[in-house]
Parts: structure tokens; sequence; C-alpha cells
């Protein structure tokens, strides 16, 4: 079995996750309970907290996101926010597993690492060889 991870967002150059359509974020404003909770990115590359304009966040680190997010509230709607962002679900990687594998093809992952897919991979084949 082959497995390829991908992503509809660039990869930087240091490794860290970058926000894609579908993820979930998990948004905290802190004293705000009416702007805290998940919110799923949208295929635009956006994300909508309640009351609030689309703030774009795709490509984005969660790092990034979260200033952006801040600098955004702090612009329009909150005074000094002090704004948390975790992911919630990654849903904007793409994996596709090619080979000796019971359902080979492209699938949209929902798991939250990418370390974590090896205990989902498909069922291999019986034909298929072990590689050692």
């Amino acid at each position: 079995m082959w497995a390829a991870f991908g992503s509809s967002t660039p990869a930087l150059a240091t490794g860290e996750e970058v926000i894609g359509a579908g993820d979930v974020l998990k948004i905290e404003i802190l004293g705000e309970a009416d702007l805290t909770g998940n919110f799923a990115v949208k295929e635009d590359g956006t994300v909508k907290i309640n009351w609030v304009d689309p703030i774009p966040v795709a490509g984005l680190t969660l790092d990034q996101a979260q200033e952006t997010v801040r600098k955004f509230l702090d612009e329009k709607y909150v005074i000094l926010p002090k704004v948390s962002i975790s992911m919630a679900e990654y849903k904007s990687r793409m994996i596709s597993f090619m080979g000796e594998v019971a359902k080979p093809g492209i699938t949209r992952s929902e798991k939250t690492r990418r370390f974590s897919l090896f205990s989902w991979k498909p069922a291999a084949r019986p034909t298929a060889r072990r590689m050692s």
C-alpha cells in the first residue's frame, strides 16, 4: 500500500500545518462567549464567526490566523481582543491510497494528525506483498 498526503493549501517551509477549506477551527475570544466556538473554514478560505464579517484564514498557520483574527476584531468589533485558535478537525487534507488495498482512491482525511492515519489505512488485499 502507498499513501500520499496532500492539501488544498500550500505547505510552509517550516513544516507547520496550514489551514485549508473544510478545516474546523476552535476560536476562543476571552470574555466574548458569542464569538467563541467551532467554525468551519469555507471553500473560499474564510471563516465566519457569529456577527462578524468573513475573515480569510486559508493558507495561514494557526499562529498567523490567530493574529489575523485578533487584528480583524480589534479594527471593527472588540477592543484589544484576546484570541486563541486551535484546530478542532483537519478536513482539508487529501490522501491517496494506491496499490493492493481494499479501497484505492482519494479520500479526505478527518484525522487530527497525519501520523494517526497509519492506524486508519484501508485493509491490504490478501495478494499484497509485505515490504521489508
